[in-house]
Order: structure tokens, then C-alpha cells, then sequence
């Protein structure tokens, strides 16, 4: 997956210094792979799902972080519709694998550009809809078109919104601002 993905890379483009930067990682589990990535960088993060048994995972992964980096992770339950944030709670957003599955899209997308603080940034990052090879991507029903993607955003009243369907052979990344 670290080669295939690149998630520094991924991890950049929500801004060079995350320390003390409270970042969202909605869809987190099951196994919390960008919430450790990302306090290991100093992040302080919500690991974000709707699933409680990943959640339970995360917590017990998070042991095998550097003890100054493990009160860095916080988990917390989700719906699908909800990712029950407070108005600007958090700095940064990161969506990885996850769009399909959320509810209400534009809504949802709505709800997180008010929960991040002004200036704050959302980086999206999913499955691109060619052909791909079946034990890396999802099937195309569990994929989400990246102009879809970038036209939610749009509705959700994020500005600056970039595509970047370059980087990574196998996923988009899209990245917007409030």
C-alpha cells in the first residue's frame, strides 16, 4: 500500500506542519493506517468512523505509537450521515476510501466545511473509475466519480478546488479549501 499510494505524499497535502493541527480522519478503520501516519507527524487526530470495532482496533494500535504520540489519537463514532464534529473543531479534513459510503453527500460535505476552521483544508482521495487491478480497488459500485466528487464540493462552498489525478496510478486526490 506505501508504494501504491504514497501516503506522505497524501499526508502533504494538507499542509507541511501538522503539529498542534487537529485533523479529521473520517473512515479511519479498520486498521487506522493515516491516523497513525499522521501522529507520528504530530497531528492531533479525530479518527473518525462508523464502525465501532475499528474504532477499538485504533485504540489498541495506538499503543504502538511512541508514547509522546499516543494521547495524539482520539477516536470517535460516527453515522453515516454525521460525522458529529463541532463548529471549528478541527484544521484539516482527510477522506481516504470513504466517499462512497458516506449518506447524504453535499450535506455531509456542508457539515465538515463548518466544522473546520477558517482557512482550513479537505483532502479527498479515492479510487479512480478505470480499470484497476481487483485486489487493490473496490468494485466500481464502491468508487465515486472524481467530477462527482469535485461537484459536491462545490455545493458544500469549498473554494480552491483542486484535482490531482496524477500523482497515484490507482486513486484521484482532490483537495479544497474553506
Amino acid at each position: 500500500r506505501v508504494a501504491w499510494q504514497k501516503p506522505n505524499l497524501i499526508i502533504e497535502k494538507l499542509g507541511h506542519d501538522l503539529k498542534g493541527k487537529v485533523v479529521a480522519d473520517i473512515g479511519a478503520g479498520p486498521t487506522g493506517f493515516f491516523s497513525m501516519l499522521l501522529a507520528r507527524k504530530g497531528a492531533q487526530v479525530l479518527a473518525i468512523d462508523i464502525d465501532p470495532e475499528a474504532l477499538i482496533y485504533i485504540e489498541k494500535e495506538k499503543a504502538s505509537l511512541d508514547s509522546t504520540q499516543q494521547h495524539l489519537i482520539r477516536t470517535r463514532l460516527a453515522r453515516v450521515d454525521d460525522p458529529r464534529l463541532n463548529k471549528e473543531e478541527i484544521d484539516a479534513v482527510l477522506i481516504v476510501n470513504t466517499m462512497a459510503y458516506l449518506g447524504n453527500k453535499p450535506t455531509y460535505l456542508t457539515n465538515l466545511k463548518n466544522n473546520l476552521k477558517t482557512g482550513g483544508k479537505i483532502v479527498i482521495v479515492d479510487f479512480k473509475m478505470n480499470r484497476l487491478p481487483a485486489q487493490i480497488a473496490p468494485p466500481k459500485n464502491e468508487r465515486i466519480y472524481e467530477d462527482v466528487v469535485e461537484e459536491f464540493l462545490y455545493q458544500a462552498g469549498f473554494k480552491n478546488i483542486i484535482l490531482d489525478d496524477q500523482s497515484l496510478n490507482y486513486q484521484y486526490i482532490i483537495t479544497a479549501e474553506k
